[in-house]
């Protein structure tokens, strides 16, 4: 028998079709880095956060990135090592994951650096 709480969570992913305001994204997993998955998300490339080192703090890009909360069509279980390529990157391109800021009824909102590759051509550290 469902809960209440099961049956509103499938009945926002069935009535949110994300492809109407999503974008595809290409998803690897730390677990299996050789193994793409194109999902779609909503992708806020607008957020600023610090990045602490011991001898210094500094400002970066951020991808505020909002997906299904599945293992066929978002990310169910997010970890450090994940990655994302959004369309426009190169193939070599790959956003790290950072944290998990939510995840309710269904969806995870999650937090990738934006890895620049104009800036010495490397990943930040």
């Amino acid at each position: 028998m469902t809960t209440f709480a099961e049956q509103i969570t499938a009945d926002n992913l069935a009535l949110l079709d994300t492809t109407e305001f999503g974008e595809s994204v290409v998803y690897y997993s730390a677990g299996a880095p050789s193994v793409a998955k194109t999902i779609t998300a909503v992708v806020d490339r607008g957020q600023k956060g610090r990045h602490q080192k011991p001898a210094e703090t500094t400002i970066e890009q951020r991808l505020l990135v909002t997906v299904a909360d599945s293992a066929t069509t978002g990310i169910s279980d997010p970890r450090v090592g994940d990655s994302i390529r959004l369309a426009e990157d190169a193939t070599h391109v790959r956003h790290p994951f950072i944290e998990e800021q939510h995840n309710a009824r269904g969806l995870r909102t999650l937090v990738f650096r934006l890895w620049a590759p104009h800036r010495q051509g490397r990943r930040p550290e």
